[in-house]
Parts: C-alpha cells; sequence; structure tokens
C-alpha cells in the first residue's frame, strides 16, 4: 500500500534512517528538525503525521496543535513513553492523534497503524468526493430550474401545484401527462420539464399529432426506409429517433389514430423503433410527455384510445389550471406580453391602465393564454402605439357574459335527426356518424369558422374535418 502522504518526525536520526527505508514504497517524507517539520506542514498537506512527543524546542503536541490550526493532517500517531501516557490520554478526545503508540516498539507496528489509516483515508476521500458530487449536483439544478424558469409566470401563484408536481418528477425517467384546455400553456410546461431534467443537454422534440394528417403523422414519427414508398428516395429518421437521449413532446395526443397509437406503444414497450419499409430496429431512449385537451378517459370509452397506451403515458399526470382560476397572474402575465409584442412591433414598452387590467382579470378567457395574448396584441393597434392601453382599446372583449342562446335547428334538421333515431335500417355506428355532423354543422354555422368549432367541441381541427368527411 503506497497511497497517502505521510510525514514523520523524530530526533533521533537513526530511528529517521530505518524509517525512510522501511517505508521506501510509501509516499513519506521523514525529519528529525521539528522547525524544518512545521515548514513542511505550512507547505503541504498530509494524510498521517507521526510525531515523537519529545522533540527539541517544543513537544510533538505543539507541532500537531499548529498542524491541526492549518488543517494539514486527517490522522496523528504520537510516539511516547508508558510513563507520559496518562498524561496524553486527553489529546486524543481533543482529536489531535488518532493513536499513541509506546515506545520502544517494531516497525511492523508502525505498519500495521498506518496501513489501517491510509485505507480509513481512502474511505473519507471517497465520502468527500461524494459529498462534492451531490452539491455539484445540486447547483446545477438550481441553475437549471432558475434558468427553465425565468420565462415562466405564474411559478408562485396559479402553477405553484404544477410547479412542485415538476420539481418532483423531472429527475425521474417516467412519462408525463400534462393535462388542460386548448391555450394553457402545455408547451412550456414540457419545456421546464426538459430543461430541468438530466436529458437538458440534448434536444427536446415536438410534434402536436393534430396538425398532421394521419399518412404524415407516421412517417414524421417512425421516419422511413429508401423505397419504402413512391418518394422515398432515400432514408429519413423519424422523430421519435431524433428524440434519442432527449425528451419526445406529444401534443394533442388523443388526435393519433388507433394504428399508430398501437405502434407508439410498442416503442414504449420494447424501447426500439422500426421505420416504415424497413426490416431493423433500431434502439432508442427517450423521456415521452404527452398533452391532450380532452377527458382521455371518455375517449377509452368511446373507443378511440388504447387503454393499454393509457396507462403507460399516464404514470405521472398534471392537470394545468385554466387562466380563469389563475386571476393572480393576469397582471404578470399582461406585462410580460405587452414587453414581448411591443419588441416585436419594435415600438416603446406599452404600460396598461388599472381599470384595463381589472377587466382582464374579470373576463372568462375561454382561450386561455393564447387569447390573452391574442387580445394584446388588438389592444396594442387599437391604442395607436400611444404608450398605455385603456380601457376602451379592449372592445374586442365581451366583458358582460352572457347565457348562451340556443341554436335555432332548421326544420329539416328535427325530422333528419328523428328518421335517424327511429329508423330500422341505420347500425348505431351509422346514426352516430350522423348526429356528429348535425352537431359540427352547428358548431360551425355558430362560431363561423372551422377552427373555433373544434375548439368549442374539444376536438382537434384533423379530427373534425376527418368526421365531416366521413
Amino acid at each position: 500500500m503506497n497511497a497517502g502522504k505521510i510525514l514523520v518526525v523524530d530526533d533521533e536520526y537513526e530511528f529517521i534512517l530505518n524509517v525512510r527505508e522501511f517505508f521506501k514504497s510509501y509516499d513519506i517524507v521523514c525529519v528529525s528538525d521539528p522547525k524544518e517539520a512545521l515548514i513542511k506542514i505550512n507547505k503541504d498537506y498530509f494524510d498521517i503525521i507521526a510525531v515523537d512527543y519529545k522533540l527539541p524546542e517544543m513537544t510533538g503536541i505543539d507541532l500537531l496543535i499548529k498542524a491541526k490550526k492549518n488543517r494539514s493532517y486527517r490522522f496523528g500517531i504520537l510516539f511516547t513513553a508508558y510513563t507520559e501516557k496518562i498524561v496524553l490520554e486527553n489529546v486524543i478526545n481533543n482529536n489531535l492523534i488518532s493513536y499513541f503508540l509506546e515506545k520502544p516498539f517494531r516497525l511492523t507496528e508502525l505498519k500495521i497503524i498506518i496501513d489501517n489509516f491510509l485505507v480509513e483515508c481512502r474511505k473519507q476521500e471517497e465520502e468527500e468526493e461524494r459529498i462534492k458530487t451531490i452539491q455539484i449536483k445540486n447547483e446545477n439544478l438550481s441553475n437549471q430550474i432558475r434558468s427553465a424558469c425565468k420565462n415562466v409566470i405564474g411559478l408562485k401563484n396559479g402553477l405553484k401545484n404544477v410547479f412542485d408536481k415538476i420539481i418532483t418528477v423531472s429527475q425521474y425517467e417516467i412519462p408525463i401527462l400534462l393535462l388542460g384546455e386548448t391555450g394553457v400553456g402545455k408547451e412550456v410546461i414540457a419545456n421546464l420539464i426538459h430543461f430541468m431534467s438530466p436529458r437538458q443537454d440534448s434536444n427536446i422534440i415536438k410534434i402536436n399529432c393534430a396538425e398532421i394528417s394521419s399518412n404524415l403523422l407516421e412517417s414524421e414519427l417512425f421516419g422511413y426506409a429508401r423505397g419504402a414508398f413512391t418518394g422515398a428516395n432515400t432514408n429519413k429518421p423519424g422523430l421519435i429517433e431524433l428524440a434519442d437521449k432527449g425528451t419526445l413532446f406529444l401534443d394533442e395526443i388523443c388526435e393519433l389514430e388507433m394504428n399508430l397509437q398501437a405502434k407508439l406503444l410498442r416503442v414504449l414497450q420494447e424501447k426500439e423503433v422500426r421505420r416504415i419499409g424497413s426490416t431493423k430496429n433500431t434502439k432508442i431512449d427517450f423521456r415521452l410527455i404527452t398533452a391532450t385537451n380532452k377527458n382521455i378517459e371518455n375517449c377509452i370509452n368511446e373507443g378511440s384510445f388504447r387503454e393499454d397506451l393509457y396507462y403507460r403515458i399516464n404514470r405521472f399526470p398534471i392537470k394545468i389550471p385554466p387562466l380563469r382560476n389563475r386571476k393572480d397572474d393576469i397582471e404578470e402575465l399582461t406585462r410580460f406580453f405587452l414587453k414581448k409584442i411591443s419588441m416585436e412591433l419594435n415600438i416603446p414598452i406599452m404600460n396598461i391602465d388599472p381599470g384595463a387590467i381589472q377587466i382582464l382579470k374579470e373576463y372568462s378567457w375561454p382561450g386561455n393564454i393564447r387569447e390573452l395574448e391574442n387580445v394584446l396584441f388588438q389592444a396594442i393597434l387599437s391604442s395607436h402605439y400611444i404608450g398605455i392601453i385603456q380601457k376602451k382599446d379592449l372592445d374586442c372583449l365581451f366583458i358582460e357574459e352572457k347565457a348562451e342562446p340556443e341554436i335555432e335547428l332548421p326544420k329539416s334538421i328535427g325530422i333528419n335527426i328523428e328518421k335517424i333515431l327511429f329508423s330500422d335500417n341505420l347500425s348505431l355506428k351509422k346514426r352516430t356518424k350522423f348526429i356528429e355532423k348535425i352537431i359540427i354543422k352547428s358548431q360551425i354555422k355558430k362560431t363561423g369558422t372551422q377552427t373555433r368549432a373544434a375548439e368549442n367541441l374539444q376536438i382537434g381541427l384533423s379530427t373534425l374535418l376527418r368526421k365531416l368527411n366521413k
């Protein structure tokens, strides 16, 4: 054993020579002059200091006291005569020495003591390194949290419970399901989880399952091999492959077709992906975050979502509250968006009248944060950049919320529904399709746009269009 640095101090020169020879394979310094020993102690650190009690001009205890002040050693060994032993017992209690060796002794005895202390030194160093690693990890995590949170508003108010859950789960590799209405900021939360996780240095790959048709979505997610279909002239990795070592965020997961749900489930079970048209599986390692504005359990009951996939993605659900339940965050969010929009428009940062803030707080925000940003953009334009947004600039809002008027359907629709309900020749599936179309068309008529109708019905635009074209 030769790890660890040792200092031996004794004024008997012949003893020093013998020690130097006996421990020649060790990292050892042997001196007979206590003044020289002090110089070395002030200059260097020793794992073990072994010193004779009787030295010229000072005692071994005096030398160890000075070394202790400099934090220059871990373990002290004191050579002493039997008659001095009782007097020196209290020195052990003060942690100046860890062992005293009665003279005369054999060097093999000293070797056993030194070897045991060197083993303890290594254990202490390993523990210190472990603690240091934990401290560095905690400091890095704190920095990650500060960096990730700097543009997230409401962590101390409306999103406090959400943030507490993120801190709990971000360091673990389990799938997370984000639940909440359209526009509540699910993507922002997904980013926050990623950048607070051990995967923060890798990519977060995002895709909205409602924005891409089923055929295109399959190739986007899983990639394809050259020649897999017309136009597949090269090999292309899918987004799942690109998320390897990072995070995959699937927004509007309920819009995923059943066949793609089955393929995704296999990826999660086997931790490997196969490109379209390929026979080769590729091992992948990613953290999955999914999001939806729907009630997935209802989707399962309707037969549009796989129950086994639900249990895979729902290991840790986080519900994000709507803006109407975060009134305390509205002013801070407003000022954030005013600054952001002003910079985009290259105008001086806009302010807002307290009365206008109150109007914003009273509104129910069916479109949540996304709607707030759009309203503020319109308000800035309405204000003609005079520097402050006033009540009159918010006329795009319906402040007095009224009960939703009943929709008067044409008589022909009522007749059609009656025929559908009481027909003897239609299956349940066909009846459901017809009624769905009537509801969708009524919502389009009411809202004026297919996008808004989809939001009111809490379905994706692609789902709405698919149901209309069935």
